[in-house]
């Protein structure tokens, strides 16, 4: 069983990335979910998290982490994601499920002293996760590996170059890809070829508790992707979850890429593309996926959390 962390910003696709880790005891241990600044403020962020996993009846550490980027003011996407980072759902029960006091780069720390062999699963701008690696390099012996879902191959979102998690806080990500520690980067390549039809999140409508959860929230998320040009829903942040759950399911490639910092292309993940490179391969890069089968994945998480309530 694979010991991890998550650090997200939910956010549509980081609440179906939560379900299928939860929907997989048996694989992943989750130690710790923390919130960190993203597709919109930490209190609605962290909001959204508690109700994530009240839905589902967890009982895991809920850490708060950075409200902002190192450098830059966050760039929050309403958008994409709505007012509340992520709306859609037709009535907000109370949220009760408790928050830790801790700051979430101090839990994460604690975690790693008593646990080795862990993996970080980054959803969102890497702005935790390059915290805890600048204060305490002596954890980076109990990691095992990164898994983010950020960047990209040959484009971007937000930028032409540039996917948001990256761009939100690059200097962050760069931090995190010079570490050492390896690194799976689910990346646009990916992660847009990931999806779900309106027809399986119809499938979800009125079918049990989480089923109609996941169904409100994304039907929002895939009316909001079509001023994207989008005609499917991407669910980009469980493809960091699906490759640890079932990694045959996607098509891997080593590269060697830097983060961009300045200029037209901040938030970049620069790709080494030539057949001799200078440096040294520092990511695995997932670059396809088996669509069908990723799809089953999801709904049959979904489906699960369902059937254990």
């Amino acid at each position: 069983m694979r010991k991890v962390i998550i650090d997200c910003d939910p956010g549509h696709d980081d609440a179906m990335a939560l379900l299928l880790a939860f929907a997989h005891p048996d694989t992943l241990d989750v130690l710790a979910v923390g919130t960190v600044g993203g597709n919109h403020h930490l209190d609605k962020i962290t909001q959204n998290a508690q109700r994530i996993l009240q839905v589902i009846h967890q009982n895991v550490l809920l850490y708060q982490g950075c409200f902002e980027p190192f450098i830059q003011a966050l760039p929050i996407q309403p958008g994409a994601h709505g007012d509340s980072g992520m709306d859609g759902l037709s009535v907000l029960d109370d949220v009760t499920y408790p928050i830790e006091a801790q700051h979430a780069v101090e839990g994460y720390k604690e975690l790693l002293m008593r646990h080795k062999n862990v993996t970080l699963i980054g959803l969102g701008p890497l702005t935790n996760i390059a915290m805890l690696l600048k204060m305490y390099p002596q954890v980076k012996s109990s990691i095992e590996m990164i898994s983010i879902m950020g960047g990209g191959i040959d484009h971007g979102n937000v930028t032409p170059y540039a996917e948001f998690n990256i761009y939100a806080d690059p200097e962050a990500a760069k931090i995190v890809f010079e570490s050492g520690i390896p690194i799976t980067m689910a990346g646009l390549d990916v992660t847009e070829k990931s999806c779900l039809s309106y027809e399986q999140i119809l499938s979800l409508k009125n079918q049990g508790t989480v089923s109609h959860f996941s169904y409100e929230l994304l039907e929002f998320y895939h009316q909001s992707g079509k001023q994207f040009g989008f005609d499917e829903s991407a669910i980009h942040d469980a493809v960091a979850v699906a490759c640890l759950i079932y990694p045959e399911l996607f098509v891997h490639k080593d590269y060697a890429i830097e983060i961009s910092c300045s200029g037209i292309t901040r938030g970049m993940t620069a790709t080494d593309l030539r057949l001799k490179q200078d440096k040294e391969k520092n990511v695995k890069a997932l670059i396809d996926v088996d669509q069908e089968k990723f799809s089953n994945l999801l709904l049959q998480a979904i489906q699960l959390h369902d059937r254990r309530q």
